[in-house]
């Protein structure tokens, strides 16, 4: 499953632009 976080800020304040997180 892959769960695509169009609004990373919220999570990672480091991260930029969309996040993929990949859940065998």
């Amino acid at each position: 499953m892959k769960i695509i976080l169009f609004n990373p800020y919220e999570i990672a304040p480091y991260a930029m632009g969309p996040t993929e997180i990949i859940i065998p």
